[in-house]
């Protein structure tokens, strides 16, 4: 069973973690009604399903801390274990839906994407269910765990860390296009938003990373300490699931948008040369930006490159 001093300091850091990604989630969903764009709806659904899962997952590890019995902690464990792929796919969802949208519904983007989300959850919720009906943790540890299932939790963790390269580097790529498209000072705010994207797409993608890098020292010796560790990263690596998306919704809708950064850039005069105007396509994928008239005749309407990722 665990120690009390472990307990206590497990419970106490997940509560101030959850209790901030609570507060993020309610600025979220704050912002989301308040501002009503377009496919608000979709992201307040998504939102509120991922903070399900993510707080399902950790109220599921709390009761497993108090449970004594094998045969209920094998039923407690494989519903965190559950959980825990759910908000892994729910952010992959999330993630593949906004690269989707930014490259205006084009289909052959996201093949890819879906079947390494497919075999993520194939491969966690297999992994899960293994470790519901066969066995207890106290019984054979994090290590027995690991040895038992080595080719579905590597290619678990693998297969979605592949998915958030890919769907970042996608997504980087067209942006990183746009900027060239319109040139100028107006590509500073793709720059913002291409900044926005890479740096949540590499934060979660480490930590999942850590994850498995956290499984090599329980190859080679079984130890308290290290299944601690390693947990402190799988619980880490749920309240990023949510965290990551949530926060890059809240920071768009803050102020860091590349409409801002347009008004911040662009003279007077070209800024009062005509209202601004949306592109179409602009809102569905949760950002939004606006471009000048003063920009848009200089193009057909064809050429107008879309982008879309904030409320």
């Amino acid at each position: 069973m665990f120690e009390p001093p472990i307990v206590i300091a497990q419970m106490a850091l997940g509560a101030i973690a959850y209790s901030l990604y609570a507060g993020l989630y309610g600025i979220c969903i704050w912002t989301l009604l308040s501002r009503r764009k377009s496919h608000y709806l979709w992201h307040i659904c998504m939102t509120t399903l991922l903070y399900i899962s993510v707080t399902a997952f950790f109220m599921f590890t709390i009761a497993a801390l108090f449970v004594v019995k094998f045969q209920d902690d094998v039923k407690v464990t494989s519903a965190c274990e559950v959980f825990m792929v759910i908000s892994h796919v729910q952010a992959d969802i999330i993630l593949i839906h906004r690269c989707f949208m930014i490259w205006e519904r084009k289909k052959t983007v996201i093949i890819l994407p879906l079947l390494t989300l497919v075999a993520t959850f194939a491969l966690g919720l297999t992994v899960a269910l293994r470790f519901g009906f066969t066995y207890s943790a106290f019984l054979i540890g994090i290590r027995g765990i690991w040895i038992r299932n080595e080719p579905l939790i590597l290619g678990f963790y693998c297969s979605s860390f592949l998915t958030n390269i890919i769907v970042t580097g996608t997504m980087a790529y067209r942006l990183n296009r746009l900027a060239q498209f319109v040139g100028g000072r107006l590509a500073s705010g793709y720059k913002v938003v291409f900044a926005l994207i890479i740096e949540s797409g590499i934060a979660y993608s480490f930590i999942i990373l850590l994850v498995l890098c956290s499984f090599i020292p329980l190859m080679i010796k079984d130890t308290l300490s290290w299944e601690d560790i390693h947990n402190g990263f799988v619980y880490v690596l749920v309240l990023a699931s949510g965290i990551t998306p949530t926060l890059l919704l809240v920071r768009v809708a803050m102020g860091t948008s590349i409409s801002d950064i347009q008004n911040s850039v662009l003279p007077p005069q070209d800024r009062e040369a005509g209202q601004d105007s949306e592109i179409p396509g602009l809102q569905s994928a949760g950002l939004c930006v606006e471009v000048n008239t003063h920009y848009r005749s200089n193009c057909s309407n064809n050429e107008l490159p879309v982008l879309d990722i904030s409320p």
